[in-house]
């Protein structure tokens, strides 16, 4: 994967397109403690840069923790696919994940600086497996070549009670972060209670510092959703009394 092996005794050098022999006699002629021993036993392994960022992209796409790379398994098929190359630790991989994305983030601001049309949001929060709250904000705008685009600007902890103050400062700094507190024309939220007031709260800071408001606008899917569940405790009585005789149906010894 790398072009160049590298001796750990005394760092010279060798293209990996040597023959074995040549290896073997600087090995012969300048180490002596190299007699009876392997000639890979004096190369260093080096961290293959594209292997490094495939092995990023394995990661954040599958969600995988960033112990993966310790664990014997992967190590082991690692070492099947290709001997010469090193694994990173943890500690690289968190830290090249980390470096990618404030690149990636400083990419965006960059564009995002570039659009003059107006940009809309959405955000929702959830709870995960672990039990922590996170809250996400989503851009949609036209970008400079008439696409529309959407962009994830944070994903972020936001401890409980989840209050509307707490969403309104959230909104506030991603787009602070962004520089396009004065572009934004609208916001999509779920109907619950604390976004409402969330919303409410960041039209005053609007009309304060820029003399405007945004749209507020509920979730279809989250409407569609409530109605059709308020729809179903209307006729649930018949809805039992059809899984009732369906479920005779299914057990009757002439059906089977």
């Amino acid at each position: 994967m790398n072009d160049k092996w590298k001796c750990k005794s005394c760092d010279k050098t060798y293209n990996k397109l040597i023959s074995g022999k040549i290896l073997k006699n600087h090995f012969i002629n300048n180490h002596s403690r190299g007699k009876g021993r392997k000639i890979t036993d004096f190369l260093v392994k080096k961290i293959d840069k594209n292997f490094r960022k495939d092995l990023n992209s394995f990661i954040i796409n599958g969600c995988h923790a960033f112990n993966i790379v310790e664990e014997s398994d992967f190590k082991r098929m690692i070492t099947n696919l290709s001997p010469d190359t090193q694994i990173p630790s943890r500690f690289t991989v968190k830290k090249d994940i980390q470096t990618e994305f404030e690149e990636k983030k400083t990419q965006l601001k960059y564009e995002l600086s570039l659009i003059y049309n107006k940009i809309a949001l959405t955000t929702d929060i959830w709870t995960s497996m672990s039990n922590r709250p996170y809250a996400s904000i989503t851009a949609h705008f036209v970008n400079s070549n008439k696409v529309l685009s959407h962009v994830l600007l944070d994903f972020c902890y936001i401890p409980y009670p989840h209050s509307g103050e707490q969403i309104k400062n959230l909104i506030i700094d991603v787009l602070k972060d962004y520089g396009i507190e004065d572009r934004i024309i609208a916001i999509t939220t779920d109907n619950a209670t604390n976004n409402i007031k969330g919303i409410e709260l960041l039209n005053e800071y609007f009309e304060k510092e820029f003399n405007s408001n945004i749209c507020h606008f509920p979730c279809f899917g989250h409407v569609l959703n409530l109605s059709i569940n308020n729809g179903i405790k209307q006729i649930s009585k018949i809805l039992n009394n059809l899984r009732i005789i369906a479920s005779k149906l299914k057990n009757s010894p002439k059906q089977q």
